[in-house]
C-alpha cells in the first residue's frame, strides 16, 4: 500500500477522533473520573482515593493509565483535554498496532483494511475521547502480541522474561490483562518450552507482583476485583451460569452486528446479529485454520479465548469491554474471507455502515444537547456555588463528583436491602447525598446483588421519609436531587 493511503486514513481517523472526543463527558463513566484522581494523587507521591475525606490508598483500580496521565496533569493542571487527546492518539496507534501484528498473516494490504476497521468503527469513534484505559490497554496488547511473534523462535529467556514484564505491565491497564499474563507462559508451555514460560512468568510477577502486595498491606486485600468476579459464583452458580449465556449472545451480537458491521436496526435487528455473529465466527475460524497455530498465533489465540471468558464471567456487561477484542476478532474475519475482492468488498460493506452512527456521535459530540455528551452542569454548579468547600458528599458515582465539583465524596452503600439512608449518612458523617439518574451506571443481570446501585426513586423516596434530610436542590431535567444531612 502507498504510504498517502496510510497518511490519508490516519489523518482522517486523528481528524474525527478530536471532533468525536466529546461523545461522553469527562467524568461519565466514573471510571474515567477515578483514572484522573489517582494521576493528581500520584504527583503528590501516593495513590489514593482523594475524593474520599480520608483519602484511603487506592486499590480498586489500577495504577497504569494514572501513571501515563500524572505528566499531563503535572503540565496541564485539571484541564481535561490533554487526556483526551492522549486518549485519543493511543486508540489511533491501537490501530496501526493491529496492522503490525497481523503483518505476516494478512499483508499489507490486509493489514491496511484491518486497521481502517480498528480506526473506524463506531466503538472506537465514540471512546476515542473518553479518559478510559481500554485504548492504551488494546494498544498494550497489540504491541505484545506482534512482539513476541516477531521473536517466537527465540530460545533466550531474557526474552521471555521482557516480554512477561510487558505483560504485567499491560495487567496494571486493565484487570482483564491477566488473561496476557497467563496467556504467554501457557502458550509457550504447550510446546513444551518451560524455560521460556518460566521466565515469562518470572517477568510478569516481578511488575505485577507488588501491586498486589501493596494492596494487601493497605487494604487487606490484593484485587478488590477478584471478590466481585467471584461473587455470583459463590451465591448463585446456576444463576450466574445463565447470566454467562446471557453475556455470551450480548456480546456476539455487538461485536458482529454494531461493531465491526453496524446493521440497521429496524431491519431484523435480532436475527441480523444472529447470521452476522455466526458467520463471523465462521471466517475467523477459518482464518485460524488457515494460519494454523504456529509462530506466536496459539499466544494471540489463548489471550482472546480467556480475554472473551473473562468478559462472560464478569457480572456487568458494557459494550466497551469489547475494543480489546476488536482487532482479533477483525483480523481472522479478514483472514477467512477468500480472495482480495471479498476483503475489499466486506470493509466497504463495513465503512459504509458505520456512516450512519458515525454521524449521529460527531453531532452528539459537537451539540452535547443531551446525555451522554451533556454533563449535569446545573447540579455541579449548584453543588460548587452553594455548598461549603468542605463538605462532604454520597453519591453513586463518587469520583465523577469530586472531578466536577471538588467536593469530597464517599458512596453511597449497594445492594439490597440497603440500610435506611439518612441513618447511614449519618453514620459516616455526610454532609449531602447527592441522588441522581442510575441508568447509566453498570448492573449484574440480577439488578439486586451487593455490587448493584439502589434505583434512584427507592433512595428518594427512602429520603423523604426521614425527617432529618431536607432537599435542597433539585433539578428535573438532569433527573439529581440534593439532600441536607441533619446530625
Amino acid at each position: 500500500m502507498r504510504r498517502r493511503y496510510w497518511s490519508a486514513l490516519f489523518l482522517a481517523a486523528a481528524a474525527l477522533y478530536i471532533l468525536a472526543r466529546d461523545a461522553y463527558w469527562v467524568g461519565f463513566f466514573n471510571d474515567d473520573a477515578f483514572y484522573l484522581i489517582g494521576a493528581r494523587s500520584l504527583l503528590q507521591g501516593r495513590f489514593a482515593e482523594l475524593n474520599h475525606p480520608m483519602a484511603p490508598p487506592l486499590i480498586q483500580y489500577l495504577p497504569g493509565w494514572p501513571l501515563l496521565l500524572a505528566p499531563l496533569a503535572a503540565v496541564f493542571g485539571e484541564s481535561f483535554l490533554p487526556a483526551q487527546l492522549l486518549a485519543a492518539a493511543c486508540m489511533l496507534a491501537a490501530a496501526a498496532a493491529a496492522a503490525w501484528a497481523f503483518a505476516e498473516d494478512l499483508g499489507e494490504e490486509g493489514g491496511f483494511l484491518l486497521a481502517a476497521v480498528c480506526a473506524l468503527n463506531p466503538l472506537a469513534l465514540s471512546l476515542s475521547g473518553a479518559v478510559l484505559a481500554d485504548a492504551p490497554f488494546t494498544l498494550a496488547a497489540l504491541l505484545l502480541v506482534g512482539a513476541a511473534r516477531r521473536r517466537w523462535d527465540s530460545a533466550a529467556p531474557g526474552t521471555w522474561l521482557a516480554c512477561g514484564a510487558a505483560a504485567g505491565a499491560a495487567a496494571l491497564l486493565r484487570p482483564s490483562g491477566l488473561a496476557l499474563v497467563l496467556a504467554l507462559p501457557a502458550a509457550l508451555a504447550w510446546e513444551r518450552r518451560r524455560r521460556g514460560a518460566a521466565a515469562a512468568l518470572l517477568g510478569a510477577a516481578l511488575v505485577y507482583a507488588p501491586w498486589l502486595l501493596r494492596n494487601a498491606a493497605a487494604r487487606g486485600t490484593p484485587l478488590l476485583y477478584f471478590s466481585e468476579l467471584a461473587d455470583p459464583w459463590r451465591t448463585d452458580l446456576g444463576g450466574a451460569a445463565s447470566a454467562a449465556a446471557g453475556s455470551a449472545w450480548f456480546y456476539l451480537r455487538e461485536m458482529y452486528a454494531r461493531t465491526l458491521l453496524r446493521w440497521p436496526s429496524p431491519f431484523g435487528a435480532a436475527l441480523a446479529a444472529g447470521l452476522c455473529g455466526g458467520l463471523g465466527l465462521l471466517c475467523a475460524a477459518r482464518g485460524l485454520r488457515r494460519t494454523g497455530l504456529g509462530g506466536g498465533r496459539r499466544f494471540a489465540v489463548l489471550a482472546t479465548l480467556l480475554l472473551a471468558g473473562t468478559l462472560l464471567v464478569w457480572g456487568k456487561r458494557s459494550t466497551r469491554y469489547l475494543l480489546p477484542l476488536v482487532p482479533f476478532a477483525a483480523a481472522w474475519l479478514l483472514g477467512g474471507l477468500e480472495g482480495r475482492r471479498a476483503r475489499l468488498a466486506a470493509v466497504a460493506a463495513a465503512l459504509l455502515s458505520y456512516l450512519p452512527p458515525g454521524a449521529a456521535i460527531l453531532s452528539a459530540s459537537l451539540r452535547r444537547d443531551r446525555p451522554p455528551a451533556r454533563a449535569p452542569e446545573k447540579t455541579f454548579a449548584w453543588i460548587r456555588q452553594s455548598t461549603p468547600p468542605d463538605a462532604v458528599f454520597a453519591a453513586e458515582l463518587d469520583g465523577q463528583v469530586y472531578l466536577r465539583t471538588g467536593r469530597s465524596a464517599v458512596t453511597l452503600p449497594r445492594g439490597l436491602p440497603a440500610p435506611p439512608l439518612g441513618d447511614w449518612a449519618r453514620a459516616s458523617r455526610v454532609d449531602y447525598i447527592l441522588i441522581a439518574s442510575t441508568g447509566e451506571i453498570l448492573r449484574t443481570p440480577r439488578r439486586a446483588g451487593p455490587h448493584d446501585p439502589v434505583d434512584a426513586e427507592r433512595r428518594r423516596l427512602d429520603a423523604q421519609a426521614d425527617p432529618g434530610l431536607a432537599k435542597v436542590f433539585e433539578e428535573p431535567s438532569e433527573g439529581a436531587s440534593v439532600y441536607s444531612v441533619a446530625r
